[in-house]
């Protein structure tokens, strides 16, 4: 069940001849908040619709005011049922928003009783009815049950197994592949704050309808403008290695930052929570360059000016676990991945040590549903074979996720090759227990090669 908050930010002008929906309030003063909400169009007084947009097979289970303080106006309440995924289109609701007084400003809700309450009456068959479905009614409409402290929580989607593809058009090239992933960038996702665009992801989903996807959504420096405006500015950085590239990055240490990247999950989670094809979503938010929170990956003059803007290692940690509780609020079903490094970078120093006891921490936190990855396995890497090292005392990065169970903790590795080997690589990747190998394509591979991996993988982690 949903509940839809209307503040004079949504309201939208019908309220004089002529006006239409999106058309701006006078005053505009975006006071809207949880519980709070302030009107300065005092010209809206008589007026007595607001106009609510939703869903299509969102049904509205009942219309209930809210007294508002300091003056006499009443507060809609809308509790909406099944939410639609991707492909559903905006229907409007036409609702009563009752009388004001001149001059009243919205504050915070009390509950005291509403006198005046029959003028509401005469719109609640109307909004009821106002679903995508003409036929259905209050009688056989599904009710979703209330949850009790008794309810198991719901099953977690497959976990990635075998080859994983990140460019999807190779997905021809391992038809008996179940995995692949989907990439994209926050400025694609959300070019302007509160509009989203998902045509791009939903087309790999449809021309895939038989593959299970991860969503990678980069940030750092391809997080939209308006964010890195939001956040104070962005900070120019240099890469360390060859593999980087420049670029301004935003500050993910800042409050607004967690703040507005729990609003992109949200969106991410209601249009995707539902979909069986899209099983993992991986955590970028608290990065620069590269889809990896612990990896800052710049120069040393870049690093002073991140100091400099105010990145402490707290603040860092506070990122990384702000995010990925958001996430997991977010998501019940979908996996949450993670991607970890050998030593966790900081603007002074590294620490494999410290990277572990966050690590620990989450998969505490949060038993069989972070998948845990390494980006950079390559065919010259030290090789630590499974069952690896206890996870409270490894002493490298590759030993403690090949000492990991695949039921608890679902773990796998990105190749980075370097114009090294892909077939030592990847059999290094299943000597150390993985789960799961992602690169753009095998195809330097034999196909009966990339087969038998694929099937060594799969016994890896299988039930």
């Amino acid at each position: 069940m949903g509940l839809v908050g209307v503040g004079d930010d949504h309201l939208e002008a019908l309220d004089g001849a002529g006006g239409h929906a999106g058309q701006a309030l006078a005053d505009r003063d975006r006071a809207a908040g949880p519980g709070w909400g302030e009107l300065h169009e005092p010209h809206l007084v008589a007026d007595g619709v607001v106009v609510v947009e939703h869903e299509p097979r969102l049904h509205v289970e009942l219309l209930g005011p809210i007294h508002i303080a300091h003056g006499h106006d009443h507060q809609l309440e809308l509790h909406l049922h099944a939410p639609q995924p991707r492909g559903a289109h905006r229907h409007r609701t036409t609702v009563y928003r009752g009388p004001r007084a001149e001059g009243s400003t919205l504050g915070k809700p009390k509950p005291r009783p509403v006198a005046g309450l029959a003028a509401l009456a005469a719109v609640l068959a109307l909004v009821v009815a106002c679903s995508g479905d003409p036929e259905r009614t209050d009688g056989d409409r599904p009710q979703r049950p209330e949850p009790t402290l008794t309810d198991e929580p719901p099953p977690l989607k497959p976990a990635l197994a075998g080859l994983v593809v990140v460019e999807p058009r190779a997905l021809a090239t391992v038809p008996y592949a179940d995995f692949g992933t989907i990439t994209t960038t926050w400025k694609e996702v959300e070019p302007a704050r509160g509009s989203f665009d998902f045509d791009a992801i939903d087309s790999i989903l449809e021309e895939h309808p038989d593959v299970r996807f991860r969503l990678r959504i980069r940030t750092g420096r391809d997080a939209p403008y308006w964010l890195k405006q939001a956040t104070d500015g962005c900070i120019t950085v240099h890469p360390s290695t060859a593999n980087g590239a420049t670029g301004c990055v935003a500050k993910f240490w800042h409050p607004r930052f967690l703040q507005h990247y729990t609003g992109l999950m949200e969106e991410v989670a209601r249009r995707y929570e539902d979909d069986a094809q899209v099983v993992d979503v991986a955590n970028s938010a608290c990065s620069t360059a590269y889809a990896e929170p612990f990896i800052l990956g710049v120069d040393a003059a870049s690093l002073v000016l991140l100091e400099e803007a105010g990145l402490t290692t707290a603040k860092h940690e506070d990122c990384i676990t702000g995010s990925t509780d958001a996430m997991m609020t977010s998501f019940e079903r979908t996996r949450i991945s993670l991607a970890g490094h050998g030593t966790w970078e900081m603007t002074r120093d590294s620490s494999w040590v410290a990277e572990r006891d966050l690590l620990n921490r989450l998969r505490a936190r949060y038993p069989y549903r972070l998948v845990l990855e390494d980006h950079g396995l390559g065919p010259d890497d030290e090789v630590c074979p499974a069952p690896g090292e206890p996870a409270g005392t490894a002493e490298s990065w590759h030993c403690y996720l090949a000492g990991l169970a695949p039921e608890d903790t679902p773990h796998g590795w990105q190749l980075t090759l370097n114009d090294g080997s892909m077939s030592d690589a990847v059999w290094a990747g299943v000597r150390m227990g993985a789960c799961y190998l992602e690169y753009a394509a095998f195809q330097q591979l034999s196909e009966d090669e990339r087969r038998e991996v694929h099937d060594a993988l799969l016994a890896n982690c299988e039930d």
